[in-house]
């Protein structure tokens, strides 16, 4: 049985490359000297089996984690938190690094919490505001 290098998904010894990520399946008893880079198996965006993006250059856009100057905008500007809370929420936000194992780095769920709570203190905020001019 042959390994892929990437996923380690164990496949029978006539394949070649791994049909789940594109990366070549090589026989673990005798390695070549060098591993060949991943052969594209189709156009668009590359994931992995569990569905992440293998590539910065493949995340959309709003999947992207935001700059400094973004993230001001979230405190200030309460339809910007409210897009970025529902993007945490239903999906993965992306960095622009890669772990050692080089995969693309993610939000972790503090940064998901923390969002979510800038947008319980904004509602928060605006109640109050609009309380205040009703009284």
């Amino acid at each position: 049985m042959k390994k892929c290098t990437h996923c380690g998904k164990e496949f029978p010894d006539d394949t070649s490359v791994c049909p789940n990520d594109g990366h070549a399946v090589i026989d673990p008893a005798r390695p070549p000297a060098s591993i060949p880079p991943p052969v594209l198996l189709k156009s668009g965006p590359q994931k992995s089996p569990d569905g992440r993006y293998l590539r910065y250059e493949d995340v959309p856009w709003y999947r992207r984690e935001p700059g400094f100057l973004a993230m001001i905008g979230v405190l200030l500007c309460g339809f910007v938190t409210i897009a970025l809370c529902l993007i945490c929420l239903t999906g993965d936000v992306y960095k622009k690094r890669y772990d050692r194992n080089g995969k693309l780095e993610v939000w972790g769920i503090g940064n998901k919490i923390a969002a979510v709570v800038i947008l319980i203190f904004q509602g928060f905020m605006l109640w109050l505001y609009h309380w205040l001019q009703n009284q």
